[in-house]
Order: structure tokens, then sequence, then C-alpha cells
């Protein structure tokens, strides 16, 4: 991609991010930081130590990997396409919902790996 192609690129960006009702350059909210830390975080931050993590076989960058996916999934249960398009008043549902998502994900993978221990 060459400077102009990226220019252009940029400024459609902005100009979807504007028809979205946002602002460039506005922070967007955690909204999903509490689901994210129970499932993707240990107490120091690490996502190879996390549940989701130890469950992967402490490869981290495969449990992040499924964060990148459920988190969409939760979005579109909502009707949304973008965190930043959720109402704050919203935040325990959402998270209930990715808190739900993330459980049977868990419940599956240790099943999953029982299976194989046993075949």
């Amino acid at each position: 991609m060459n400077d102009n192609e990226l220019k252009e690129y940029i400024a459609h960006a902005i100009k979807e991010a504007i028809a979205d009702g946002v602002e460039p350059n506005t922070p967007t909210p955690k909204l999903l930081s509490p689901t994210q830390s129970k499932w993707f975080k240990d107490e120091g931050g690490s996502v190879s130590f996390s549940k989701m993590g130890k469950v992967f076989d402490g490869q981290g960058y495969k449990a992040y990997r499924l964060w990148d996916r459920l988190r969409p999934i939760t979005l579109a249960i909502c009707g949304k396409s973008y965190v930043r398009q959720v109402d704050p008043a919203d935040k325990d549902k959402v998270n209930e919902y990715a808190d739900r998502l993330c459980q049977c994900v868990y419940e599956c993978r240790k099943d999953w790996l029982k299976y194989k221990e046993k075949k």
C-alpha cells in the first residue's frame, strides 16, 4: 500500500466512524473488560496463565485470538457491530452474555481434552 492509498484508507475509515456517530480519536469504552479479565488474564495480566490460557495448553496467543472472536459474537447477540455502540447502561447484560460464551467455550475445550486423553 503506497502513501496515497493509505491516506485514502484512513480518510474513508474516519468518514465511516463519523457516520456511525463516533468522533475520531475518542476512547473506546472498556465495556467488556470484566469478562476479558476474568477469562483471559491472570493476576499479573498474563494470557498464558489465565483460565482460558491454561485450557489451551498455555498458548496465550490462541486464547487471545479466541477473545478476538468471542467479542464480535457477543456484540452481534446485542445487535451491535462495535463496543462503542453499546449503551453503557447495558454493560452488565453484555458482560453476562460474553461470560456465558466464554464458559461454554471453556467447558467444551475441557471436554475435548478429556475425549482426546481417553482416545
